[in-house]
């Protein structure tokens, strides 16, 4: 059966109606159910940094990300550490839960854009003390935006060990995280987010004077490391 398109033009400041006679923009296409609305032939290949984009009302656009995966290179944020830090706690109870060891990342969310955002981190951490026998927490604290984020955070327990079996042989463990939140921007401004992971060192007690925290691995390059590897934080920005 042969079906009859209407194109009826509609001036009013220039704006067009195809299918309706009340157009609202400059071109205004009312759709017929089940038929496609436009379709295109013969199209070359190209490159481009823009995409066609349409939101929920059929006003077309353009766009600087693609409709899927990764909004681009640059929001796909990865930290290596290079070299340790250390936080000296003196005897008795000692309380630091925004320790710079040096993780502070800035990630863009786009405008109008909701954004799934995945984080990712192991960080070596432990006493370089030789017999200091802490009775402690050490860990990590995830900020956004100078908030903490408890399910990106993460502690552990030191605890005194009687007898140490050697002086030399120092606690080292590490941290694992995997998290991912939604983000919407629904303003017309991009959105910054600043991420940073503090260590985090919460001490009871300990048999000496002082005792030496380390963070991010256990010596920088050219020492030996003694396989305990290095701090990696990685932020991946996804468009739902």
């Amino acid at each position: 059966m042969l079906r009859l398109i209407y194109i009826l033009p509609f001036i009013s400041l220039a704006q067009v109606g195809i299918g309706t006679t009340s157009p609202t923009a400059m071109l205004d296409i009312d759709t017929i159910p089940g038929q496609y609305t436009l379709r295109v032939r013969g199209l070359e290949p190209m490159v481009s940094d823009r995409y066609l984009v349409v939101d929920n009302d059929g006003n077309v656009g353009y766009s600087d990300t693609s409709g899927s995966g990764i909004i681009n290179a640059a929001e796909s944020v990865t930290l290596v550490s290079s070299t340790p830090v250390d936080y000296i706690a003196t005897n008795g109870f000692q309380l630091n839960d925004a320790i710079d060891i040096g993780h502070l990342a800035t990630v863009i969310i786009p405008a109008n854009t909701t954004a799934i955002i995945r984080t990712e981190y192991n960080i070596p951490l432990g006493i370089a003390t030789s017999n200091a026998n802490p009775s402690a927490y050490i860990g990590i604290r995830m900020t956004r935006n100078g908030f903490t984020i408890e399910e990106a955070s993460r502690k552990f327990s030191i605890g005194a060990q009687y007898p140490r079996p050697n002086g030399n042989i120092y606690e080292m463990g590490y941290i694992t995280c995997s998290y991912s939140e939604v983000y919407p921007n629904p303003t017309p401004f991009d959105d910054v987010i600043v991420y940073v992971a503090y260590g985090y060192v919460e001490q009871g007690y300990i048999e000496t004077t002082e005792c030496r925290y380390r963070f991010n691995m256990w010596a920088a390059p050219g020492n030996p490391n003694y396989n305990w590897g290095r701090a990696y934080i990685h932020h991946k920005l996804l468009r739902i």
